[in-house]
């Protein structure tokens, strides 16, 4: 028989000592010991892998040893699986247990695992022992959502809040946990495992596990990456030097490279995500403490915070949010990352953008307003005056003050408005940006039915025959030029347009040259079907429609048969 045992049962914590990362819970249940304030119930609820069922039954353990030291009190612990246990009958059963006292020891501890999954009825028959139980027995409820169990429940029990594992505590553990299997490794392959975890030491010691099967005693990097299917490190950070470089071609080639290792891409958006967020933090002394990777990263990404602007840095991480929403949404995933890529390597135009956008602007200004208060060649004079005034604005400050004061000719505004850029707002240039980089160009419906029939051609060729008839037989309705709105009759059409949503958004808005259009999915109303008639509602129809005809069934004798 196989005697081996997997690490999260082999070093299973048998001491309140041996607990990592809750050491708010475990003193709490050892000075209930010591000082004999034992509650009667208790809930343990938490993430997953973090220790609530194993400090259920190391304090379960204690509260007998405390008593009498010589004896074994395991049969007095009963351990319930609320989620394959959760009727009423399992509950009837428990209560009828709980009367009987321990033949050895002073306690019976009831573990009941799972304890959201108990169904309302087995709540309900669970709460007068609950509340008034016999002196030996005790009760501990583990959960992962405690806001699952009933208020009634909650109010009647002690709540324990495990919280996650820091990734120093996961990572100082499986270190110790190295050493004892006589593992050969370097600490940042044990950091991956920590950081892969999220908090749950059980997932860790899985994780571990399974290096430690395919890298056998002796870990590499390369090994440990490819079992956790992670990206490297310095894979992200060639793809933010190169996205830094503007360098598209690069990028696609070398995401194409990924893809064929077998890596989807919804890694690469995860570790862009990370080390972009990084970035963000690097920005400020204060937050500078939250970063955690190596400190070679460390130090790139701290000379990459100075090379963008915080704007620049929120603006990529909303691109990198919106793709990695659209991911899980569309069929192809390849393409929704490669745009965001392309975006991407976009960014560091549009701070450009704004500034021309922003001279076009204040010249647009000058001559609406010129034309309200002078002629045309007034207006350029004007113009011509205030280059003059700006050019010589660097050689006399006195000339400019004295300038500044005057109205200008143009009307209201003043020279001092018009020449110094800190009076306009960075929010209304980010709204001319916005408003001037969409287009909205008007289309009919006719066209719009148009467009929509190529798209479908492209449906055709690539075999996605339930689309295309889907897209076929429904058409949209165009609502303010921008709405489209499909009137769907199931579910099964609206998930298959939901799925390639972004696709024929994105064609539609190239080939009808408008940046503003929306998709809307309404499913509407079957209408009820008619229920036939039976032979007797076909004769009452008859009668009443024709009162005469009864006296000609009485006449003739006749008899009405179902």
């Amino acid at each position: 028989m196989n005697s081996y045992l997997v690490s999260a049962r082999k070093y299973r914590p048998e001491k309140f000592e041996d607990v990592i990362g809750q050491g708010h819970i475990t003193e709490s249940l050892k000075n209930a010991i010591k000082l004999n304030t034992i509650s009667h119930a208790y809930i343990f609820c938490g993430p997953r892998g973090v220790g609530k069922t194993t400090c259920a039954r190391i304090f379960a353990k204690q509260l007998n040893l405390n008593t009498q030291k010589k004896h074994d009190f395991s049969f007095n612990i009963f351990e319930l699986d609320a989620a394959s246990n959760n009727s009423v009958d399992d509950i009837r059963d428990l209560v009828n247990q709980v009367k009987i006292p321990p033949q050895i020891g002073s306690y019976k501890v009831y573990i009941i695992d799972e304890a959201h999954m108990l169904s309302k009825s087995a709540f309900n028959a669970f709460l007068k022992t609950l509340e008034e139980p016999p002196k030996h027995c005790i009760f501990i409820l583990a959960t992962t959502e405690k806001e699952k169990i009933i208020p009634t429940i909650l109010s009647r029990c002690q709540i324990f809040d495990f919280k996650r594992i820091s990734e120093e505590d996961i990572c100082n553990y499986l270190l110790s946990l190295a050493e004892k299997e006589n593992i050969q490794t370097e600490e940042e392959n044990i950091k991956l495992i920590a950081k892969n975890a999220d908090g749950a030491l059980r997932d860790a010691l899985s994780t571990f596990d399974k290096v430690h099967s395919f890298c056998g005693k002796k870990w590499i990097r390369e090994k440990v990456l490819e079992t956790l299917h992670s990206l490297d490190e310095n894979k992200i950070t060639f793809f933010v030097k190169n996205i830094k470089d503007k360098n598209i071609p690069t990028v696609l080639v070398e995401f194409d490279s990924i893809l064929k290792n077998g890596f989807e891409g919804d890694s690469l958006i995860s570790g862009l995500i990370d080390y972009y967020r990084n970035i963000m933090v690097s920005k400020n002394p204060i937050s500078l403490q939250l970063l955690k990777p190596s400190d070679k990263l460390k130090k790139e990404i701290t000379e990459l915070s100075s090379f963008y602007s915080t704007k620049q840095i929120i603006q990529i991480l909303n691109t990198l949010s919106q793709c990695q929403k659209d991911y899980t949404q569309t069929t192809n995933k390849r393409f929704i990352v490669e745009l965001c890529l392309m975006q991407l390597c976009s960014i560091n135009d549009i701070d450009e953008l704004k500034k021309k956008i922003k001279i076009k602007k204040s010249n647009q200004s000058v001559l609406e307003n010129s034309k309200k208060n002078t002629g045309i060649t007034e207006k350029l004079k004007d113009i011509d005056s205030i280059t003059v005034i700006k050019d010589e604005s660097t050689n006399n400050n006195q000339d400019i003050q004295e300038n500044n004061k005057k109205k200008s000719l143009l009307g209201t505004t003043t020279i001092e408005e018009i020449l110094s850029p800190e009076k306009e707002k960075e929010e209304v240039i980010e709204e001319i940006v916005e408003k001037e980089s969409k287009l909205n160009t008007e289309f009919s419906e006719e066209l719009l039915i148009s467009t929509i029939n190529d798209f479908c051609s492209i449906l055709k060729k690539e075999k996605k025959i339930n689309l295309h008839s889907t897209l076929q037989s429904n058409k949209p309705e165009l609502i303010n030029n921008n709405l489209i709105v499909f009137k769907l009759s199931s579910n099964s059409q609206k998930k298959e347009i939901i799925e390639t949503k972004v696709e024929l958004l994105s064609f539609l808005k190239k080939n009808l040259k408008n940046d503003l259009i929306e998709i809307k999915i309404e499913l509407t109303k079957k209408e009820p079907k008619e229920l036939l008639y039976t032979n007797q509602e076909k004769l009452n129809y008859m009668l009443k429609k024709n009162p005469e005809l009864e006296n000609v069934i009485k006449s003739l004798d006749l008899e009405f048969l179902n």
